[in-house]
């Protein structure tokens, strides 16, 4: 079930559980669905509004509204305000872990989880600086690694895709 969070508590949404969540390896995963113009809650959508996803309890924001007819596509990503909070003119970390990297810059009241300790050590420049954010999809490319951030218990956890072999059946979509 979605709900809409505004200032004032939550609004359920009528989507008929009818939506999309893409669990990307970057851990910037997105949320789709359709609502009618009609709906109760459509005047209160707006990009930037926040939307909580009841079965896996993560929290996400609007950021697009796309009205065709009678109903609007909307797009959503999972919220990492606190990830974007505050950026760092030119970031450079010569030769070090993944963890000494992501828990230099981990938000406050977040905390960092790894599946594994990285031993070898790598480096994270960014020339033009950036945030958090921005530094740990950095470290992903540099470290090999793949993060999933949980907005409920505001956790982000360090995983190693490569490491990990693949069974039962995989779906895939045709062209």
């Amino acid at each position: 079930m979605l709900e809409l969070i505004p200032s004032g508590g939550s609004v359920p949404m009528d989507v008929d559980n009818d939506y999309c969540i893409t669990h990307k390896q970057s851990g910037v995963d997105t949320l789709h669905f359709e609502i009618s113009i009609y709906a109760d809650v459509f005047p209160q959508l707006a990009e930037e509004a926040y939307v909580y996803e009841s079965s896996e309890q993560q929290s996400y924001v609007i950021r697009g509204i796309s009205a065709v007819s009678e109903t609007a596509d909307v797009d959503c990503e999972i919220n990492l305000d606190a990830w974007r909070e505050r950026g760092d003119v030119g970031y450079y970390n010569e030769t070090s872990a993944v963890a000494t990297t992501m828990d230099a810059i981990v938000p406050s009241g977040w905390k960092m989880v790894y599946e594994v300790q990285d031993p070898p050590r790598r480096s994270v420049n960014l020339d033009a600086g950036g945030t958090p954010l921005d530094i740990a999809l950095a470290a992903q490319e540099s470290y090999g690694c793949s993060m999933r951030f949980d907005t409920k218990a505001k956790t982000c956890t360090v995983l190693y895709p490569d490491r990990h072999t693949v069974s039962g059946t995989m779906l895939t979509e045709s062209a």
